[in-house]
């Protein structure tokens, strides 16, 4: 049990070290996917002949998101100094899921266009009007995609 509190303390000190919010950030991360599988969870009972949610993707690929957030968190330990590539690899995770939901998940995942916006400021924010810029790219981009093929958007062009 010492070694467990000793190993513990020192991850704790560690993250104290840093000079950012990153970690935090990825801690966050991890929270947002399991808040994304709960949500869809709900929309499942309403949509179940959907391909979407009968073959049960709208579980694993924000579990799929979770499992590469904690990979983000271990780089983190790793290399707990600021590594921009890093966060522009967590950035374009952020903008992938919320690009994959809504472009598969049909109207009931239409509210996740704001995590656009709260991804971009966010990572502005944090990190500076370099990330800013960078979010602000990679999310447009994103939308575009959604807006383009997705089938919900399609049908919904006048």
């Amino acid at each position: 049990m010492n070694k467990l509190s000793a190993m513990l303390g020192s991850i704790k000190a560690r993250i104290a070290k840093r000079s950012d919010t990153e970690f935090e950030q990825a801690m966050i991360r991890v929270v947002i996917g399991i808040g994304f599988s709960l949500y869809l969870h709900h929309g499942a009972a309403k949509n179940s002949t959907d391909w979407f949610y009968a073959s049960h993707v709208y579980l694993t690929a924000p579990m799929a998101f979770v499992l590469a957030s904690f990979v983000i968190i271990a780089c983190i330990f790793v290399r707990p100094q600021p590594a921009p590539v890093r966060r522009v690899v967590a950035n374009a995770l952020d903008v992938t899921i919320v690009t994959f939901l809504m472009l598969y998940g049909g109207e009931y995942t239409t509210p996740l266009f704001v995590i656009y916006l709260w991804i971009t400021f966010g990572c502005g924010f944090r990190f500076g009007t370099r990330y800013l810029i960078i979010s602000l790219a990679m999310s447009s981009v994103g939308f575009i995609v959604v807006l383009a093929a997705g089938s919900y958007w399609l049908d919904k062009r006048t």
